[in-house]
């Protein structure tokens, strides 16, 4: 999880991209607290999960100013095969952050639209 940091904020072990600061944190961190962290000083936070089991629908969710994204993946084939969620979502603070990713773990929220639902297009079709 990053932590974007506001213009200005001065805290331990930032990092830097371009010319904004973030703090590069573990999701269980965040879920046992953050001290030293006030929210004021939060521009906007970023998650980056991989899901191994318990997978869920695929799909684009939201819940407040929170949003997540859920695609599935693999590679391999036979004993080889592996498959695996990736959650990406972004949210104004950590605690809507954990808010919806705990929602969309726990299966209590739907996506806004199904991914496998969506009609093909051919290319000739929708240039």
């Amino acid at each position: 999880m990053m932590l974007w940091l506001k213009e200005g904020c001065n805290l331990a072990e930032t990092k830097k991209y371009r010319e904004h600061s973030y703090l590069d944190i573990a999701l269980e961190n965040a879920i046992v607290g953050m001290p030293g962290i006030p929210d004021e000083a939060i521009a906007w936070v970023n998650l980056r999960e991989i899901i191994l089991r318990g997978f869920r629908t695929e799909g684009v969710y939201h819940y407040g100013d929170a949003t997540l994204v859920v695609k599935t993946a693999n590679r391999g084939s036979g004993i080889e095969f592996q498959e695996w969620q990736e959650v990406i979502g972004g949210a104004p603070n950590i605690a809507a952050m954990l808010k919806i990713y705990n929602l969309v773990r726990e299966g209590r929220i739907p996506p806004d639209g199904d991914w496998e639902a969506l009609p093909c297009y051919d290319d000739k079709e929708n240039p």
